[in-house]
This record gives C-alpha cells, sequence and structure tokens, in this order.
C-alpha cells in the first residue's frame, strides 16, 4: 500500500493551501486526510486519468504561466498533479507538493493507476 506526507497545493474544495495532508491507498480507493481543518477525500484509484510529476520551475511555466526566481536551498520541491474523472463525470484535477521524501510513493501509485487502466481494443 501507499503512504506518504505532502502538502495540499490547490483544487480541492475547504482544504487549505500549503498545509500538511497524508496520501494513502485502501484497497482501490485513494484517501487524502488533511490535518487542520480535518477533511477527508476519497477517490477511487479508477477515476483517477494521470498523475504528473513535474519540478516547481516546470508546474509554475505550465499551470501558472510564471517562472520562480531560483533558490538557494538545497530542497527541490515537487509538485502531483492529479488528473480525475470526477463524480459528475467531469475531468478535474488537484495538486499536492512535497519536498522530494514521497517520490518514491507517488511514483509506485503512479504505476499503479497505470496498470490498472487496462488496454482498449475495438473495430474499425
Amino acid at each position: 500500500d501507499i503512504y506518504c506526507r505532502v502538502s495540499y497545493y490547490e483544487g480541492l474544495p475547504n482544504f487549505n493551501e500549503i498545509s500538511g495532508c497524508e496520501l494513502y491507498t485502501q484497497d482501490d480507493t485513494l484517501i487524502i486526510h488533511q490535518f487542520k481543518p480535518e477533511i477527508t477525500v476519497k477517490l477511487k484509484l479508477s477515476q483517477i486519468k494521470t498523475i504528473d510529476v513535474l519540478q516547481e520551475n516546470t508546474f509554475m511555466m505550465k499551470y501558472k504561466n510564471t517562472s520562480v526566481q531560483q533558490k538557494n536551498t538545497p530542497v527541490k520541491l515537487s509538485y502531483y498533479v492529479f488528473k480525475y474523472v470526477n463524480s459528475k463525470g467531469e475531468d478535474a484535477m488537484f495538486v499536492l507538493l512535497g519536498a522530494g521524501m514521497e517520490i518514491r510513493q507517488i511514483y509506485k501509485l503512479q504505476e499503479r493507476i497505470n496498470q490498472s487502466t487496462s488496454p482498449q481494443s475495438y473495430d474499425l
């Protein structure tokens, strides 16, 4: 199973920006639990289309149309962009943020999502 701590960035109602969360899987469900205020969001793994792992500057250029000032810190932020189909059947996304320790867990989750999307076949 997947478990890591991350920070929430954007895209989930009632969550506080840049606040601590835990991210984990339970059977076929991804759970995001914010500590303050305490909120829990559940998302079926089958609803997740992709998880993009982006470095800070790449994320800012792609989604915010800006660049970031280079910082002289050893900490490199990673943005985790979750694209999914919401309960209304619409495409949606949310973004989590991490400083590197969680990246293996995110890649494991990404791999699990990619394996669960079964190949499609159809006749032309």
